[in-house]
Parts: C-alpha cells; structure tokens; sequence
C-alpha cells in the first residue's frame, strides 16, 4: 500500500510485504518533487514543476491568495466544500495532477491501495475523483482497475499512528 499525505506539501509512505519501505538512502516517498514539467512553476526546493508546486496546499492556497489572503489549508478547502468554484477548481485539477503522479507509483511500485490523507483530504471526494481519473488516464488499464484509492479514516491521528507502528517494529516488539 501507498499512503499520500497531502497538506502544504506532498509526500508518501509505502508499505512493501508488511514492511515499511525506506529505501537504500532513507528518503523513499518524496513524490512531491516528482518533476510533472521541467518548465512548470518554481518550487520550493528550487526544481520546476514538481507535483508540490501543482497540488500541494501551500501552493493552491497561494494560487487563490488573489481572491482571498492569509488562509489556510484548512480554510482553504472548508471555501472549496462550501461551494467556492475557484476553490474548487484548484483542489478538482490538484487531484488530476496527483493521479498521474500515482500512475507512476502504482506503475513502479504496484500497491493494491492508494490512501490518501493530509490537510487536502478533507475535500475528500473533491479530491479523490480527480486523483482516480489521473490514475485512470495514465497508468495502465490493468493497474488502474486494481489500485483502490480511499481516504484516510484517522484523519489527523493517521501520522501519529504510523509513528507509533514504526518505532514498535524498530524495537521488534
């Protein structure tokens, strides 16, 4: 499985057999700076076009600061379930854009389950529906049809929990 946490950032966490996946240099999950265009916006970790810049919270709440300032994530989303149309907009093609960066990842790595948490997923199928088309679109048919996607049910509990798993296996208990 695969969980996305979305928020400011983006960045992902992979469970491999029942284990959880560091990779060789420790840094496996760092998909926000997956390059989507290499001529996109500037990102923060000074490439261009990384999915972060795309549909990271930070930078879909700087996108729609011409409308409204100083919001948060949060806020920004609570404008989007209210029916802002902008708001909307942004969070509906930020899901897009995470689809085909989980088109790669399922491609690659192939889990049978996409979780998505984080700030954004609180849009919940706002977001999802773009995510599960983006998959759609650019994975392979039978990758796609068998890569469920679902929200995370901890909400902001899913980070500590994950935390918490990971120091218990690390102490083999």
């Amino acid at each position: 499985m695969a969980y996305l946490k979305v928020s400011s950032g983006i960045g992902a966490g992979l469970v491999l057999d029942g284990q959880v996946f560091h990779g060789g240099l420790g840094t496996a999950g760092e998909l926000g700076h997956l390059t989507m265009d290499e001529d996109g916006p500037l990102c923060r970790c000074g490439s261009r076009g990384c999915l972060e810049a795309y549909a990271g919270g930070a930078s879909l709440v700087e996108q729609f600061s011409t409308f409204a300032t100083d919001l948060t994530v949060h806020e920004f989303v609570s404008r989007a379930l209210d029916g802002d149309l902008g708001a909307r907009r942004l969070i509906e093609d930020a899901g897009r854009h995470l689809g085909r960066a989980a088109a790669t990842l399922a491609q690659i790595v192939g889990p049978e389950l996409i979780v998505v948490g984080g700030d954004l997923a609180e849009a919940g199928e706002l977001l999802l529906d773009g995510l599960r088309d983006g998959l759609r679109r650019h994975a392979l048919e039978p990758i796609a049809q068998r890569t469920h996607v679902a929200r995370a049910t901890l909400g902001d509990q899913s980070c500590a929990a994950g935390a918490v798993l990971a120091a218990l296996d690390a102490l083999d208990v």
